[in-house]
């Protein structure tokens, strides 16, 4: 089979017989569908907004056991020096 013919020259039809497919537009091919993002990926600022969440809640448990666990206090002794 020949590349191009003289009756087809420049056209992508690499048959030699004029049988009508040259002279078709190709169908479009059906374009496969995207597949379902689901909630986060039409949303990615979610993952912002729970990344400040589980921060605030990692803080609040830190400062839960910062007041729960305080150390001891030590009073301050002053001392005078001489003038």
């Amino acid at each position: 089979m020949p590349a191009n013919t003289s009756k087809n020259k420049g056209s992508a039809c690499r048959c030699d017989q004029n049988f009508g497919c040259c002279l078709k537009k190709k169908p479009a091919t059906a374009t496969p569908a995207e597949p379902e993002l689901g909630c986060f990926g039409k949303r990615p600022w979610l993952y912002v907004v729970i990344a400040f969440i589980i921060m605030f809640t990692a803080w609040g448990f830190m400062f839960t056991l910062a007041i729960k666990y305080r150390p001891e206090t030590v009073p301050l002794v002053t001392v005078q020096l001489p003038h």
